[in-house]
């Protein structure tokens, strides 16, 4: 009689499921704000660099911190690319069928974030001359192709939450699967046969 009730291990554990949400999830969302961090301090630091090249005076002061800034950013776009290649190695390993719709659609907001941020970046390195930019020319190659994977990433996020893309995306992919008929209707192979006895 003191015994509690027996629950079925076929039954699901909701503490399970939570766990393994929080588990999969967590490297994803540290990684995230990680990269996130460190796109706006190069985002920052690419804005110095950039301020400092349109110097008005081309005095030791002004050569000391275009090399000390454009240092630092070195730095900082390799930690970027570096983390952020965890990042997609670690969402293209993830199950986020686990995951809800609208924790999903958070992760693709912030993605999106990142970015814009990065496409920044991009855009104010390439108003800097190539003596400058050669510096970063690895890192910078680096992230172009990381920021379209992201973005890749992210619109498949958005496709996932939105549920009549999804569905619309089910059906495409449906009608594709389909054998296609290859008979012609009696009307068609008339019209046919008209254009080919003319």
């Amino acid at each position: 009689m003191g015994e509690g009730i027996a629950v079925s291990g076929n039954l699901p554990n909701i503490r399970d499921a939570e766990n393994t949400m929080a588990t999969m999830a967590m490297p994803i969302l540290e990684l995230q704000r990680s990269v996130r961090v460190d796109a706006e301090k190069a985002r920052r630091q690419t804005q110095r660099v950039v301020e400092y090249s349109k110097g008005a005076r081309a005095d030791v002061l002004t050569l000391f911190r275009v090399f000390a800034t454009t240092f630092v950013l070195k730095l900082m776009l390799w930690t970027l690319v570096r983390q952020q290649s965890k990042l997609i190695r670690s969402c293209l390993n993830a199950d986020f069928t686990k995951v809800s719709n609208e924790d999903l659609e958070k992760l693709a907001r912030c993605f999106d974030k990142i970015i814009a941020k990065e496409r920044d970046v991009l855009s104010k390195t390439s108003q800097l001359g190539a003596e400058i930019r050669v510096w970063w020319e690895k890192s910078l190659s680096q992230l172009n192709e990381q920021i379209e994977h992201l973005d890749s990433i992210a619109q498949s996020l958005h496709v996932e939450c939105d549920q009549e893309s999804s569905l619309l995306l089910a059906i495409t992919a449906e009608e594709f699967a389909k054998p296609k008929k290859h008979a012609l209707s009696d009307e068609e192979q008339g019209s046919c046969q008209g254009v080919h006895s003319t």
